[in-house]
């Protein structure tokens, strides 16, 4: 059975990722709309293929071996349309896409979120959270297929949202676009001026400085437990597995040198949580995902 949208075979995710790290896809399929991507599903289970769901790559490590079966890249689904109210976007928006359209059309509440890498579809999957507000915080409604291929319309309320979380992870269940209802009448270039503030803020902590995936391990404001604070009180920035590496501006986040593999990345990770475990009694939870083939040794 021909598929029924752009489709190709043996393709390295690595360029698909802000780590820059993966190996291929069996299939890798990039539809342009929620039709296609309803379609694309369709197919992969008519085809018994295990289905794997990939935005911007910003928050994922991908194995070395790459990811068995199909992925769907919804690069291509990033229609954008300003409503007097808020914006429908397509989940493979570009956040910085989304984030410009509205403060042009004087919308306010994404400015935080300007300079997130990632799509729109990646920052509901996870809930992003970005200088103390989450993305679900300016969702009305989000447009999903289920794992049979079905379309359907969810209220925002219905998204399972907490922190860092929804009712997308672990279940086949993809989100296609959005509706997001923000404030009208804000002056556009005040509204630039603060995404501004806040790109400088990241570029100040270097979070360009070298591939990475953003924060690795979630902070619990429950327990007030701040990640990145553990993880420096424990010493251990600096710490390097090849040429993966706990970045010195920000313990948080564990960035790619230049030739890290998907491995030397997991072997970090580990050894952080075992230290900061052993000497802190705190088990950190990890907030990167990781896509495809593990070994069961380098996986955890």
């Amino acid at each position: 059975m021909d598929c029924p949208v752009y489709c190709q075979t043996g393709v390295s995710l690595a360029a698909f990722t802000t780590y820059k790290i993966g190996g291929p896809a069996d299939f890798l399929l990039q539809p342009r709309d929620d039709a296609e991507f309803a379609a694309a599903v369709r197919w992969c289970r008519a085809a018994g293929l295990p289905l794997t769901v990939l935005g911007g790559g910003s928050n994922v490590l991908i194995a070395d071996a790459g990811i068995a079966g199909a992925v769907i890249l919804t690069d291509q689904m990033r229609r954008l349309e300003a409503a007097p109210d808020g914006i429908d976007a397509g989940a493979g928006a570009v956040m910085d896409a989304v984030c410009l359209l509205a403060a042009r059309h004087g919308l306010a509440g994404l400015e935080n979120f300007y300079g997130m890498p990632g799509t729109l579809g990646g920052a509901i999957y996870m809930n992003a959270r970005c200088y103390e507000r989450a993305i679900s915080e300016a969702l009305v409604h989000i447009r999903v297929v289920d794992g049979t291929g079905c379309p359907a319309q969810l209220a925002a309320s219905d998204g399972g949202f907490a922190y860092k979380t929804s009712r997308f992870q672990g279940r086949p269940e993809w989100i296609t676009s959005a509706r997001l209802g923000l404030a009208p009448g804000a002056e556009p270039a005040r509204l630039l001026e603060r995404m501004e503030e806040f790109r400088l803020k990241r570029l100040a902590k270097g979070q360009y400085a070298f591939p990475n995936a953003g924060c690795v391990f979630k902070n619990d404001p429950r327990a007030g437990v701040v990640a990145g604070r553990v993880i420096e009180a424990c010493g251990l920035k600096g710490f390097r597995v090849g040429e993966a590496e706990v970045f010195q501006q920000h313990a948080n986040f564990v960035v790619n040198l230049g030739r890290a593999t998907a491995a030397d990345v997991a072997a970090v990770l580990r050894h952080i949580q075992r230290v900061v475990r052993d000497r802190t009694g705190i088990q950190l939870e990890r907030e990167v995902q990781l896509l495809g083939r593990w070994d069961p040794d380098s996986a955890f």
